[in-house]
């Protein structure tokens, strides 16, 4: 399983290596509602109903953004 580190990063630093700019990004897309390899084992572990919920949600989240760069 591959771990997951999340680097904070200031207004106008630039990561410095590959591994740095990817926690970047996947901090970035989890925001938006996008569910990783981590976030699917985690829920794995809840009930169905609260999965199905989850899922909708995300999915609202990533259609509202996806509006946003329309506009």
């Amino acid at each position: 399983m591959q771990s997951t580190m999340y680097l904070a990063l200031g207004p106008d630093e630039r990561p410095r290596t590959e591994e740095a700019a990817r926690s970047v990004i996947n901090k970035i897309c989890r925001g938006r509602g996008y569910i990783d390899e981590s976030d699917e084992i985690e829920l794995s572990k809840t009930s169905p109903q609260w999965q199905e919920g989850y899922r909708r949600r995300e999915e609202n989240r990533r259609q509202v953004y996806a509006h946003y760069t329309k506009t």
